[in-house]
C-alpha cells in the first residue's frame, strides 16, 4: 500500500464503454460535424453577409434528413442517399456535396470522397447550354399564366435575375433598382438589362408584392418563397424551376453585350465567378459578334 487515499469516484462514475464492434450513429456524426462546421464559419469575418443558420438548413439539414440517422454511420448510406435523388438535379448535387463534406470530416479516403462528388455531377451552370434555357417569349408567356398574386414575383425574377429566395427581402424603387437587403452575397442593388427597362413602368414594379402569407410558419421563409414559386410552375405543368429565370437573365445580358462586371454586380457574383459560370456563353456570343463585323 502506498498510503494514498483510494479514489472510489473513479470507479463509481464509470462511463459506458463502446464495444469495438459498435459504430457511431449517423446522428452523432452529424452533430459533431455541425459543431465543427459552425465553429469554422465563426472564424471568418463577423460581419458575414449571409446567415449561418439559414445556410446550414438549406445546404446541410435538408440533405442529412434524407439519411436514417438512427443507423450507424457508413459510407454506403451516404452513397445510397445520393442515388435515391433525381439524376442531374440540383437536389442531387446538394446531397452529394453535403455527404462529401461529412465523409471528409469522418476521414474517408480521397478516392471515396471523389466518388461522392462524381455521383452529384450533371447539374450546374457550367453544364447548361443556352438551348436549355427557355426563350424570353416563353418566360413572358409563363408570367402571364401564373395567378395574379404571384405575377410580381415572376416579373422581378425576369427583370432582375435574382435568386428566387432573395425576393423575400427585396424591394423595387419602380424606376431602376431592385434592392436585396440580405442575399447570399450580401445586400446589393440589381438592374434590368437596358432593353428590358421599359417593362418597369409597364408592369408597375414599385415596392414589394410577394404574398405575405408565404413562409409565415416556415423555419426558413426565403426558401418557402422559392418553393412556392416552383410549386406554381409545377401546377402549370412547367418542367423547369424558378431559378431558370436567373440563368435567362445572365444569357440575356451576355447576348446584349451588357458589361460582365456590371452583370456580375447585379447578380451578386464576382466578375470572375460570372465569367467562369457562363464562359461558354460569353465565348459563343463573342464569336458571333466577330463573324457579324
Amino acid at each position: 500500500m502506498s498510503g494514498q487515499q483510494f479514489d472510489w469516484g473513479a470507479w463509481t462514475d464509470l462511463k459506458p464503454r463502446q464495444r469495438s464492434d459498435e459504430r457511431e450513429s449517423l446522428s452523432s456524426v452529424i452533430e459533431r460535424f455541425e459543431k465543427h462546421w459552425r465553429k469554422a464559419q465563426g472564424k471568418g469575418d463577423p460581419q458575414k453577409p449571409w446567415n449561418i443558420d439559414r445556410y446550414w438548413r438549406a445546404d446541410f439539414k435538408t440533405a442529412f434528413n434524407r439519411l436514417d440517422q438512427k443507423k450507424p454511420y457508413s459510407f454506403n448510406a451516404l452513397v445510397e442517399s445520393i442515388e435515391e435523388t433525381e439524376p442531374k438535379s440540383r437536389v442531387r448535387r446538394r446531397q452529394a456535396r453535403a455527404c462529401r463534406l461529412l465523409a471528409e470530416f469522418q476521414g474517408e479516403s480521397a478516392e471515396s470522397c471523389r466518388k461522392l462528388s462524381n455521383l452529384g455531377k450533371g447539374y450546374g451552370v457550367r453544364e447548361l447550354d443556352p438551348r436549355d434555357i427557355p426563350s424570353d417569349e416563353e418566360l413572358l408567356k409563363v408570367i402571364d399564366m401564373v395567378p395574379d398574386r404571384f405575377r410580381w414575383s415572376f416579373r422581378a425574377l425576369y427583370l432582375y435575375g435574382v435568386r428566387p429566395h432573395e425576393l423575400h427581402e427585396a424591394t423595387c424603387d419602380g424606376e431602376l433598382f431592385l434592392g436585396v437587403s440580405q442575399g447570399k452575397t450580401g445586400a446589393r442593388d440589381c438592374v434590368p438589362v437596358p432593353s428590358e427597362r421599359h417593362l418597369l413602368q409597364k408592369w408597375d414594379m414599385g415596392g414589394s408584392h410577394v404574398p405575405k402569407t408565404i413562409g409565415q410558419r416556415s423555419e426558413n421563409p426565403p426558401r418557402a418563397v422559392q418553393n412556392e414559386l416552383n410549386r406554381q410552375l409545377n401546377l402549370l405543368g412547367i418542367s423547369w424551376d424558378a431559378y431558370v429565370f436567373r440563368h435567362a437573365w445572365a444569357h440575356r445580358s451576355i447576348r446584349e453585350g451588357f458589361p460582365t462586371a456590371k452583370a456580375a454586380l447585379s447578380m451578386g457574383n464576382s466578375e470572375a465567378v460570372f465569367k467562369s459560370h457562363y464562359a461558354r456563353w460569353i465565348k459563343k456570343e463573342s464569336l458571333r459578334e466577330a463573324l457579324a463585323s
